[in-house]
This record gives C-alpha cells, sequence and structure tokens, in this order.
C-alpha cells in the first residue's frame, strides 16, 4: 500500500487550519495555488476531524472535482469512513461521518444530513460575498441544526469578480485568508512547471467589447473572435510555431467558436476536437483521445477552468478575454502540473489577458465595488527570442540578450507570464518606522528603502505581529538584518516604535536588494551586503 507524508508547506496549512478551527470565532479561507495538493490537504483534514469526532462535510461546485477529491481521500484513508452525495456521479449517501457532495445536489437536504461540526469547501471563491445564493441559503439552514458550525474555504484565487476578495463585505462568509505556500515557492521548490510566454504577433481587437456585470460579453466577443479570417490566421501560427508541442489546450469565446477553430486546425493538418457544454456527454472519450495524444488540440468553452489534471499539458493559447483575474488564473495554471519529460507550459494570449492581469505570481485581486483597478506595468520584448519581459531586466533570461540602455520600453498586449525575475537597487540608505496595516489594524513596521535620486523608493512592509507563516516571516527577515548588522540585540527594544528607532540608529542596511512587485505591493527577495 502506498503511504503518504504531507510536504512541509501541507503540513504547515494542516496545524494552522486546525489551530484556527480550534481558537479563532470566524471563518478561515485557506489559498492554496493549483499543483500545491489542495485536494490532499482537504482529505487530511476531513481524516483528522473525523478522528477527532467531528462529523464534516466536504462542498464543491463540480462533479468532477467531487470524485477527484473522493479519490484523494481514500487514496490516504481507505477505510474512511465516507458517503458521496454527487447527482452526476450517482451518488446520496447521507449518514457518513463524512460526506463530500457537490453543492447542488445536497443544498435541499439539510434536515436529511442533520448535524455537522466542519464543512470544509473547495473552489471556496464560488461562495458569494452577501447572504444570498445556493451556498449561502445550505450554510444557513446547518447552521440552525448547529449554530457552533464551523466553516473553512480552500481556493487558489480567493477573490472573485464583482465582489473583491472573499473576506470583502458587511456580509462575507469568510473573515480571514491564509497562504502556506506560493506559487513562486512551488516554482523554486520544483513542485511546479515553469511557462513561457513568447510574444504573440496577432493580437485580437478587444476595444470596446461589451460587458455584463463586470465580464465580456459571450455573445460579443464570439460575434468578433470567431471570423474565417482570425481563425486560419491563429490556426497556422500555431503550426508554425508550436509544433513541438504535444498537446494543445485552446481557450474560445463560445461554442461556435470552438467548433469553427477546431475545423481551421484540422483544415491544416492539426488534429483537433472541441469540447463544450453542447457534446458534454462525451466528455470522457474526447478527454481520452486528447490526452492519449490521438487528438493534438482541444478546443474548449467553459468546461476545463477548474478541476482539469492532466500534467503533459504544454501548450495553452487564449483566444477570448476575460476580465476575471479569477478565471484567468484558472487557465493559466492548467499547464502548471510537473510531468516527466516536461520542461515547460507555453502561454500564447492572443488578447491580452496576461497584460491585463498580471504574471501569475502577482495577479491582482479584483476590487471590491466602487474601487479602482491598478494601471498597466512597462515591460518590453526581447528582440532576439521575442520572450516579454519586466521593463527593468537588462538580461533576458530565457536566451541571454543584452539590452543596451537605448533599447525602447514599451506596452505590449502580453507581459511576461510567470514574472519571476526581480529587479535590483544599489542602496544608498533606508528608513524604518512604526505601521498600522489599513486592513487588520495590526501594528507592523515598514522599511522604506533609497537609491539613486532618479530612483523611486521601495517600501517594504514587515507583519511581525501576524499569526501564522506572515509572522513567522516577517521576525525571520527582521533577525537576518540583525545578524548583519553585527548581531544586533534586538532584545533592547520592547516595542515596535523603539524596535523602528533601534533599527534607524544601528543597523546596516544592504548594498543592493533584488525586488519585484505583488500587486501594488513591493516584495524584497534578497538583500546583499557588502
Amino acid at each position: 500500500m502506498k503511504t503518504f507524508e504531507d510536504r512541509d508547506y501541507q503540513a504547515r496549512a494542516i496545524e494552522e487550519n486546525l489551530n484556527y478551527l480550534e481558537t479563532k470565532e470566524g471563518n478561515l479561507c485557506c489559498c492554496m495555488p493549483g499543483g500545491s495538493g489542495k485536494a490532499y490537504v482537504i482529505a487530511r483534514m476531513a481524516q483528522i476531524l473525523a478522528k477527532q469526532g467531528k462529523r464534516v462535510l466536504m462542498l464543491v461546485n463540480n462533479g468532477k472535482l467531487v470524485k477527484q477529491n473522493t479519490e484523494t481521500l481514500q487514496a490516504i484513508w481507505p477505510n474512511a469512513p465516507l458517503g458521496v452525495y454527487a447527482s452526476q456521479l450517482k451518488r446520496r449517501e447521507l449518514d457518513c461521518k463524512i460526506t463530500y457532495a457537490m453543492i447542488q445536489s445536497i443544498h435541499r437536504h439539510a434536515s436529511t444530513l442533520g448535524h455537522i461540526d466542519v464543512i470544509l469547501v473547495d473552489e471556496a471563491h464560488a461562495i458569494n460575498n452577501k447572504q444570498q445564493g445556493t451556498y449561502r441559503k445550505f450554510i444557513s439552514d446547518l447552521t440552525e441544526i448547529n449554530p457552533a458550525i464551523k466553516i473553512q474555504g480552500y481556493s487558489a484565487s480567493p477573490y472573485r469578480l464583482g465582489q473583491g476578495m472573499v473576506t470583502d463585505g458587511d456580509d462575507a462568509l469568510f473573515t480571514d485568508i491564509s497562504e502556506p505556500v506560493t506559487i513562486k515557492e512551488l516554482l523554486e521548490m520544483g513542485f511546479l512547471s515553469p511557462l513561457r510566454s513568447p510574444e504573440t504577433p496577432i493580437q485580437l481587437n478587444t476595444e470596446g467589447l461589451k460587458k455584463t456585470a463586470g465580464e465580456f460579453s459571450l455573445s460579443d466577443m464570439q460575434n468578433r473572435f470567431n471570423t474565417d479570417e482570425a481563425n486560419k490566421e491563429i490556426a497556422l501560427h500555431m503550426k508554425e510555431n508550436r509544433s513541438d508541442r504535444n498537446h494543445w489546450l485552446i481557450f474560445c469565446s463560445g461554442i461556435e467558436h470552438c467548433e469553427n477553430f477546431a475545423k481551421a486546425l484540422n483544415d491544416i493538418g492539426i488534429t483537433a476536437e472541441s469540447l463544450t457544454q453542447k457534446n458534454n456527454n462525451k466528455q470522457d472519450e474526447i478527454l481520452e483521445r486528447f490526452e492519449s495524444g490521438k487528438t493534438r488540440a482541444l478546443c474548449n468553452f467553459g468546461i476545463l477552468t477548474t478541476g482539469y489534471d492532466f500534467p503533459a499539458l504544454d501548450y495553452i493559447a487564449l483566444i477570448r478575454k476575460t476580465n476575471s483575474p479569477g478565471l484567468y488564473l484558472q487557465i493559466i495554471v492548467r499547464g502548471m502540473r510537473i510531468f516527466e519529460g516536461k520542461e515547460n507550459c507555453f502561454i500564447d494570449d492572443f488578447c491580452g489577458n496576461i497584460e491585463q492581469h498580471g504574471p501569475v505570481i502577482a495577479i491582482q485581486p479584483p476590487p471590491p465595488p466602487g474601487k479602482r483597478k491598478r494601471q498597466k506595468a512597462p515591460i518590453k520584448s526581447c528582440p532576439t527570442c521575442k520572450e516579454q519581459l519586466p521593463a527593468s531586466v537588462m538580461v533576458c533570461y530565457h536566451c541571454g540578450h543584452r539590452f543596451e540602455a537605448k533599447e525602447k520600453t514599451y506596452e505590449l498586449s502580453t507581459a511576461d507570464v510567470l514574472g519571476l525575475r526581480p529587479n535590483i537597487m544599489e542602496v544608498t540608505g533606508w528608513r524604518w518606522s512604526h505601521h498600522i496595516s489599513r486592513s487588520s489594524g495590526k501594528e507592523m513596521i515598514k522599511c522604506i528603502y533609497y537609491g539613486s535620486l532618479s530612483q523611486k523608493p521601495i517600501t517594504e512592509y514587515f507583519a511581525v505581529t501576524h499569526e501564522g507563516k506572515a509572522g513567522r516571516v516577517a521576525v525571520g527577515k527582521i533577525q537576518q538584518i540583525a545578524a548583519n548588522s553585527n548581531d544586533l540585540d534586538l532584545n533592547q527594544a520592547q516595542n515596535l516604535y523603539e524596535l523602528s528607532d533601534l533599527l534607524n540608529r544601528r543597523s546596516t542596511p544592504p548594498a543592493q536588494i533584488k525586488y519585484s512587485k505583488n500587486g501594488k505591493f513591493f516584495s524584497v527577495d534578497k538583500r546583499i551586503w557588502a
């Protein structure tokens, strides 16, 4: 029998999640990227809670994800007291210690289900921040049965278009978000496959596309993108430039677009099929042909954005536009699963999604209603290999091309999809101060790094009073800074005001920092002392 061992970050997530359930009044949403083993952490949580005598319900809004989560739990705990309630799986079992269910099937059966101690919700961003929708009504019904019920969410993208973060708003179900591991950390540990996003010369015109409830109108988008000329041009570009890729997953703007684009590929000798709600009843056989290599390209619309796990996938194309950073992230991470012999996954974006939403390691969540979006960041294209890079990069990290100062920086329709190359500042000084977080109200300290007179200062925040990983990381960074400042004794400071003053008077600034941008904030990735 195969034995399982928690990865370090998974063990940390489980410990923090259990601690939150035991000590906090609110509801936690655990942010875990695709490929990090989110289903495994959910299964371990269900196992531990059930062995503590609690009755556990796992909810998700997709039958395939119910099946995947069920298989994960049974793999680590073959004799789990597990019942499944999902019409798509033809199972309706409600009397077990653990129940894995599809919300659409179970939401009317709270009274039959009875007392539940803990609800674990996969794809928790699907829950409305307001007191409305199927999830909220069902949770309310279960809360009437057990007022002490606890809810814990899991999501790779804990935000939603039109409502912001899952914690935004007075009626939000979730009160806190944890992030036990990031995409960047998973890449560095070798648990995710790198992505490449060379400049795509073909860009469909997205200007003036209509929007409905914040998202681009599907009918308007399909009418504009689904033309014989565009389909043929893009298909030929794929054949000429992606012939070394084995499995092509293409996201189209509608059902007709899927069918027509698949035809355009078949017409030039690329075996292709379409998968939409129109033929979803044949999904298993269509996916079998695609994954076995009988079909090289699979054009889909609204089907394979969540829950599709095919590690060999090595090419993704976007021939649709989305205003949703969550949907964008779900699409991109399909290609980040590791697979033997797979070096990377190429991303071709024909509609400017990468430019709009940014690299996958620094996607900016949608703002709450009434808030403004961020500005686009300047990028440039390598003239040798066409890789898209942050504007500050002077050496292409793919082919080694060295940029000269006179080479122009400009905005493209797509950007570096990984965004892993940090900027560099030659530090001329720094300034420490006490700070209170606007979002959490917790005390922090911040440091402003100064470079040349023409360079914008970089501000870094240290969440030293936060619980969990954020606090541990912040304290570790301060300790490292103290060690590089002649073993500065931090015990001399009794509070954060005194700590800031001590660091201003006694610490030694690094000669250089390497930093990257994460949304509107900066992350200092490395400090280098002379």
